[in-house]
């Protein structure tokens, strides 16, 4: 959280040997001599934590643009909609026009 915070690396040496001499309250240490990390491991952890988070940051994005893609489609089609009924509204109107003209002419008015 602290190397989160000011942008720095971690001290991988330093986490190495703080996870040797932490204690809890009563003084006993929290790990054991088997659970003590190696800078190196302490490096793998840290690089497969960030690849982890990094990865999850990756898969949201691509949710959100593929949300917005979505919703833009959403409102390409409905323009198209609306551009649709309107052709078939001047379509009909052309063919009503056309009617009454022909009846118009047959009548002789």
């Amino acid at each position: 959280m602290s190397c989160e915070q000011t942008g720095t690396r971690p001290d991988f040496v330093a986490l190495s040997e703080e996870l040797r001499k932490v204690t809890s309250e009563n003084g006993e240490k929290l790990f054991l001599r088997s659970e003590w990390l190696s800078p190196a491991q302490i490096r793998g952890y840290f690089a497969q934590f960030l690849f982890k988070i990094k990865s999850s940051e990756s898969q949201e994005l691509k949710k959100q643009r593929f949300d917005l893609e979505i919703q833009d489609t959403i409102q390409e089609d409905e323009k198209l909609s609306e551009i649709v009924n309107l052709l078939e509204t001047n379509i009909f109107d052309n063919s009503v026009s056309r009617l009454v003209n022909n009846v118009l002419s047959e009548v002789n008015l």
